[in-house]
């Protein structure tokens, strides 16, 4: 067993084509730290891990369900670490939803994403390849975000509506010496995503992360100066939305970066929530909060638009 799992880990550094002698970028720390972390959870849990093949399609669905799919397998996960549901009372909540992979929501599925859930985070942020041996994707859109935002060792990043932590997670594998805010107004969003990094072993131990519980109208790290501030697939979320910006505001100086990276309405694409904005909707917010739009770059395939913002002289 441990053999097969050592020749994963080392198939999964190799086939990316990183060398250990290589200088290390940001995107190759992150990418061997990956792979450390996926055999953190696949090592002495092989079992599940085959179980994962069972939920392959739910890899494969289609880009404007996948927001859905994600919060429909947080809930499973929240029911049951905070409610102790079962798979059967969790599948009987799900029953009266016109869902369209409710079929794929077995109680034998339900009890594989329950025991790997922190692995299914990969898969559902498009991390991992959604075959087996779950490869991870270097080609896949998260390394080139990275360097989109311009970040150096040392500095200060708060990450606005962090959800489960993964983005937050990933941070602290691709680079050392960050002072790193996770921002949630959801307690128990919070609650696990701090508990994934504190026990993630290939994370860079440099990296210090804090926990702040937010509200509709302020984060909370107002006294907190960040480099950069960046909000992903939360900003149509917020229901407060000048407030949180006025909010933010307090926490930049005319250095610091905001980026909001979100999913905009536009012709043929499709997203699983109404809550989406338009494009002029959502610069139009930026701008008449005291904001100027550095930069954008529009992610065509999925209909992702990135605003890099500083305050307005």
């Amino acid at each position: 067993m441990r053999i097969v799992c050592l020749s994963l880990v080392i198939s999964i550094i190799y086939a990316n084509g990183v060398e250990a002698q290589e200088t290390e970028t940001p995107n190759k720390k992150l990418i061997i730290n990956l792979a450390q972390y996926r055999s953190q959870h696949i090592s002495g849990n092989f079992d599940s891990y085959k179980e994962i093949i069972d939920l392959d399609p739910l890899w494969k669905i289609d880009e404007s369900k996948k927001e859905m799919l994600t919060t429909i397998l947080f809930n499973v996960i929240f029911a049951h670490e905070v409610h102790g549901a079962s798979p059967k009372q969790i599948l009987k909540k799900w029953a009266n939803h016109d869902l369209p992979f409710l079929d794929i929501l077995s109680e034998k599925n339900i009890e594989i994403i329950i025991k790997n859930k922190h692995l299914i985070d990969l898969l559902t942020n498009n991390i991992l390849k959604p075959y087996p041996p779950f490869q991870i994707d270097s080609k896949t859109w998260i390394f080139d975000e990275m360097e989109k935002y311009g970040i150096e060792d040392g500095m200060r990043i708060g990450e606005i509506g962090a959800g489960t932590g993964i983005f937050s997670l990933l941070l602290g594998m691709a680079y050392d010496s960050l002072q790193i805010y996770m921002n949630e107004i959801d307690y128990f969003a919070l609650e696990y995503a701090a508990d994934k990094i504190e026990n993630c072993k290939s994370r860079n131990p440099g990296n210090k992360y804090h926990a702040v519980l937010g509200k509709k109208k302020t984060t909370n790290l107002e006294t907190v100066k960040l480099d950069k501030i960046i909000i992903r697939n939360s900003f149509h979320h917020f229901s407060k939305k000048d407030e949180m910006l006025t909010s933010i505001k307090q926490s930049m100086t005319p250095e610091s970066d905001l980026y909001i990276y979100d999913p905009v309405l536009g012709e043929g694409i499709k997203f699983g929530c109404d809550e989406v904005l338009k494009k002029r909707t959502l610069k139009n917010i930026i701008l008449k909060n005291g904001f100027e739009i550095i930069d954008e770059f529009y992610h065509e395939e999925w209909g992702w638009l990135l605003f890099k913002c500083r305050i307005k002289d």
